[in-house]
C-alpha cells in the first residue's frame, strides 16, 4: 500500500522548517510514484499538498491547477469526503483571486455531494464558506440562513457523539461556524443584542462542556472493556515483535475483530461521561440587569486575519 501519508508528514515537516522547495520535491516524487500504479486517491492527496505549498509560494494559479487535478482524481478514485476538502480549498482560492462566481460553482457542487453523502461533519464547513462568501457579496440574509443550518447541524451532532474523537471534530466545525456568524455581524448592519448572542454561544459552549462533563478518566470501565483493552494490547505488543507479513496480516485481523468488539461498550462509557443538563443562554438584557453604573463590559472575538470588540 502507498503511504501517502507518510510523504505528506515529510513535506509537513520539511515546510515548517522554511525548505519549501525540498517539500515540494518530495510530493513530486511521491505523486509520479502513484502515477506509476495509478492510484487516484493519492494523488489527489498529494496534490492538494502541493497546491498548499504553491500557495505559500505566493502562485495560486498554480495552487488552482493543481486543485483542479486533485479533484478530478478524487472524483475517479470514488472519494466524495475528500472532493469535498478540495472543493473547499478551491472555492477559497477563487474567492482570493476575484473569480466569486467560479467559487459559488464550486460551493454549491460541494454541497450537493454532501447533502447526497448526508455528510454531517463536512456540510456544515462547506455551509459556512458558502456564507462567507455571500457576506462578502453583501447577500446577508442568504448568509444567515446557510449558518443557522450549520449551528444546528452541528448542535444537533455534539448532543449524539459517541466518542472523543469525534467530539472534538464536530467542536472544530462548530468553531469555523461561530467565526463566520460573527463575521457576518461585523459586516452587515449592526444588532448589539444579536452579535452579543453569537460571540456568548461561543464563549459559552467550551465551558458547558467542561462544566458538565466527567473527564472520561474518571469513568471505571467494565470488566468486559478492560479484558478486550488487554487482549488488544497483547496482540499490538505480538505485533511489534513479529518479522513474517503474513502472521502480522493475521494479528491486524484480530485487533480488527476486538476494536469490533470493543466499540458498543467504550461508546456506551464515553455517553455516561455526558450529564444532560438544562441549558440557558445569557442574554444581553441579563447582563444589563447586573452591571453597575460604573461598570463596562467588553467582549472580544480573536480571529485571522480580523479581530472584534463588542
Amino acid at each position: 500500500q502507498f503511504p501517502a501519508m507518510t510523504h505528506v508528514g515529510r513535506s509537513n515537516a520539511l515546510i515548517r522548517l522554511g525548505r519549501i522547495a525540498d517539500a515540494d520535491e518530495i510530493l513530486a516524487e511521491a505523486t509520479d510514484f502513484a502515477d506509476k500504479y495509478d492510484a487516484k486517491g493519492y494523488q489527489a492527496q498529494l496534490l492538494a499538498q502541493r497546491a498548499a505549498i504553491a500557495l505559500q509560494q505566493k502562485d495560486p494559479a498554480r495552487a488552482l491547477s493543481l486543485l483542479d487535478d486533485a479533484a478530478a482524481r478524487a472524483r475517479a478514485a470514488g472519494g466524495n469526503r475528500l472532493v469535498i476538502e478540495i472543493e473547499l480549498e478551491r472555492a477559497k482560492v477563487l474567492r482570493q483571486e476575484q473569480q466569486v462566481a467560479a467559487a459559488e460553482r464550486v460551493l454549491a457542487d460541494a454541497t450537493a455531494i454532501a447533502r447526497d453523502m448526508e455528510e454531517r461533519l463536512l456540510l456544515p464547513r462547506v455551509l459556512a464558506e458558502g456564507a462567507d462568501l455571500r457576506v462578502s457579496q453583501a447577500r446577508y440574509a442568504e448568509a444567515s440562513t446557510l449558518l443557522e443550518e450549520a449551528v444546528e447541524l452541528l448542535e444537533g451532532l455534539l448532543t449524539t457523539t459517541s466518542s472523543p474523537w469525534t467530539q472534538s471534530r464536530v467542536i472544530s466545525g462548530m468553531d469555523d461556524v461561530l467565526a463566520a456568524r460573527i463575521r457576518l455581524e461585523a459586516t452587515r448592519p449592526v444588532d448589539v443584542a444579536r452579535a452579543f448572542a453569537i460571540v456568548e454561544q461561543a464563549r459559552a459552549r467550551s465551558l458547558y462542556e467542561l462544566l458538565v462533563n466527567r473527564p472520561l478518566s474518571t469513568e471505571r470501565a467494565p470488566q468486559e472493556v478492560r479484558d478486550l483493552e488487554r487482549e488488544i494490547a497483547t496482540l499490538q505488543r505480538r505485533l511489534l515483535q513479529t518479522r513474517r507479513r503474513q502472521q502480522r496480516q493475521a494479528l491486524l485481523t484480530e485487533i480488527f475483530a476486538a476494536e469490533e468488539q470493543l466499540a458498543p461498550s467504550a461508546a456506551t462509557m464515553f455517553d455516561r461521561t455526558r450529564r444532560q443538563g438544562t441549558k440557558t443562554s445569557v442574554t444581553l438584557a441579563d447582563v444589563q440587569r447586573v452591571l453597575t453604573s460604573d461598570e463596562v463590559l467588553v467582549q472580544y472575538a480573536l480571529a485571522d486575519p480580523t479581530s472584534f470588540a463588542l
